[in-house]
């Protein structure tokens, strides 16, 4: 992942989801998801909930979040969670962080 920065718009927030527990590790096929939620945690602790969408076509459990005005607008450390529903149950991800780096000044 690049560097990310407050105030970045359109920058993929991406996760794999992974099977974990069904023998060796597996992307989870999400091609049939219905519904997939990003969950981010600021460093303030402020939660925010996203929709979220398949990068290809699921079969790679690869999901993704485009940032949008106004969501990155803290420094420091930031988490996310996914929860995915499909026909056969719905599932949290393990969460993941990344880092916001400050801008070395506002824009006029």
């Amino acid at each position: 992942m690049a560097q990310i920065h407050v105030g970045d718009v359109g920058t993929a927030i991406r996760l794999q989801v992974i099977d974990r527990v069904s023998g060796p590790a597996t992307p989870c096929d999400l091609s049939e998801a219905s519904d997939i939620d990003m969950l981010f945690r600021t460093p303030g602790g402020v939660c925010r909930q996203k929709t979220g969408a398949l990068v290809t076509d699921g079969t790679d459990g690869c999901i993704q979040y485009l940032t949008e005005a106004g969501v990155l607008d803290e420094a420091g450390f930031w988490e996310v969670q996914a929860h995915v529903t499909t026909a056969d149950g719905s599932w949290w991800t393990e969460t993941a962080g990344f880092r916001v780096s400050p801008n070395l000044c506002p824009l006029s």
